[in-house]
């Protein structure tokens, strides 16, 4: 079965993927960077059609995507100076954080360390399908895995038609190149994929040397 398809601008679209997204589906969402699946972060089954959609490996976490950046703190144990500096300079923005998890956020999405990835899109389309969800939400970039992060709606179409409930594009061109994580967990800071935030700027907030990946 083919799936549905509509653009962000349409009256309602936010509002039908973020229901869609509140019942446990799973709804494709544009960010500034790709077009990702987003789910339910508290909802094992919807975690799993998730990772089934991709086929992707069950030990890659998936990372929180946030409507608003003072939301991060309520997702970490804590946050440096630095990291302060890092999400009021650079989020919302193309840039995902590893943080040590506070007790909110589901064991299921982190990885080891523990950490979580934190992302604050830029897209106002995805913050406003992720601020009228009510719950924590995940998303991983909408392509089978292994292969290139789509940008466009007819890579997304390629990609997962069929295998997601709903499929929300943005008619505008995406930036195309992927988000920069950066590990703050690790001890020097290391940036584990160099995206479209440069690593100057990174070390200019956080007001110290990033280590080798």
């Amino acid at each position: 079965m083919r799936t549905r398809v509509v653009a962000i601008g349409e009256a309602g679209a936010a509002a039908e993927a973020a229901s869609l997204l509140r019942d446990g589906g799973h709804a494709v969402i544009p960010t500034e960077t790709v077009y990702g699946i987003a789910a339910r972060a508290d909802d094992a089954a919807a975690l799993e059609r998730v990772y089934e959609a991709k086929g992707r490996p069950r030990e890659k976490a998936m990372a929180l995507h946030l409507a608003h950046r003072d939301e991060v703190a309520g997702c970490a144990a804590s946050l440096s100076e630095g990291a302060r500096r890092l999400i009021d300079g650079l989020l919302p923005g193309p840039l995902m954080l590893l943080l040590r998890p506070s007790p909110a956020v589901p064991a299921a999405i982190c990885s080891e360390g523990p950490r979580v990835g934190v992302r604050v899109p830029a897209h106002e389309g995805a913050r406003s399908v992720l601020a009228r969800v009510g719950h924590l939400v995940v998303a991983t970039s909408a392509n089978r895995s292994g292969r290139p992060a789509p940008g466009r709606l007819d890579e997304v179409v390629e990609e997962v038609d069929g295998r997601v409930d709903l499929i929300v594009y943005d008619p505008r061109p995406l930036l195309g190149v992927a988000s920069t994580v950066l590990d703050l967990v690790a001890r020097p800071p290391r940036i584990l994929r160099q995206g479209a935030v440069a690593r100057a700027d990174l070390e200019r907030l956080l007001g110290a040397r990033i280590g080798a990946s």
